[in-house]
């Protein structure tokens, strides 16, 4: 088993619980700090415990129902999270050849369990005793660059709290990130949308749309990455789905964007 530095393992919640919870429900985490910013780990950890309780409210015998990601049922959609969380656990552990641990995992008729197995392997993996200090292998991005380690958690991170806009909305309910998630992943995808790291239309995010004008910060982050907040009612496109960003490993623009932006 590795050995974590000081940081809270992921916890999933017991089956019993899961659809009882509330998203309000929050739990505390150690406030550790990398590069002067909240830990990103531990945002990641907290957006996570929110997409647990989301899909938890599931019903797995309507997981052929459509999402903001294009021609994506729910089912296809919650593959993809479930590998992308196995592929960054594999990145944060160094591997650095084989592009199948990014692959879509089945989740049969528990997405939920699913989801909570690789949340687990995300903490466990990020957690890690110089896990901080490696570059991490991101092969969908630009043919397999190596990023630093907390770039490549804030792609993690984002890509937990849009994914996870998409379930619920695919679900018609609320997706109830607490406030500091929410500014911090805004922060990112404003720097995203800025700066050089702001994909072509024709890869991993959709081009921006409109916001729908109501200034909630998810409705912001999700229009800025290609969905649409009034999704289905008034679908400007189909959203891509979204998978690590197409950005430069040498310009991670939005982690000098968050700190002078003084988010810790």
């Amino acid at each position: 088993m590795a050995r974590t530095t000081g940081f809270t393992r992921y916890r999933p919640m017991p089956a019993s619980r899961v659809r009882q919870v509330r998203c309000r429900d929050r739990l505390s985490y150690p406030a550790a700090t990398v590069v002067g910013m909240t830990d990103l780990r531990v945002l990641d950890q907290r957006a996570l415990r929110t997409v647990e309780v989301i899909i938890g409210r599931i019903d797995v015998a309507r997981l052929d129902v459509p999402t903001p990601c294009g021609e994506w049922t729910l089912r296809r959609l919650l593959e993809h999270i479930v590998g992308q969380n196995h592929g960054f656990a594999a990145a944060a552990r160094g591997e650095t050849k084989d592009r199948t641990v990014f692959a879509d995992r089945p989740v049969g008729d528990d997405p939920a369990g699913a989801f909570a197995a690789s949340a687990a392997e995300v903490a466990a993996s990020f957690g890690a005793e110089g896990a901080l200090e490696r570059g991490w292998w991101l092969p969908e991005i630009r043919a397999g660059r190596v990023f630093p380690a907390p770039v490549a958690v804030g792609f993690h991170f984002v890509n937990t709290v849009v994914h996870g806009w998409d379930v619920a909305r695919s679900i018609g309910v609320e997706a109830e990130f607490d406030a500091e998630v929410l500014k911090v992943a805004l922060s990112v995808a404003e720097a995203m949308a800025a700066g050089k790291s702001r994909p072509a239309a024709d890869e991993a995010f959709g081009p921006a749309v409109a916001d729908a004008g109501t200034g909630a910060p998810l409705d912001r982050i999700a229009a800025i990455l290609g969905r649409s907040p009034d999704w289905p009612a008034g679908v400007q496109g189909p959203a891509r789905p979204l998978s690590t960003p197409q950005v430069s490993a040498t310009t991670p623009t939005y982690v000098a964007h968050i700190s002078s932006k003084g988010v810790a």
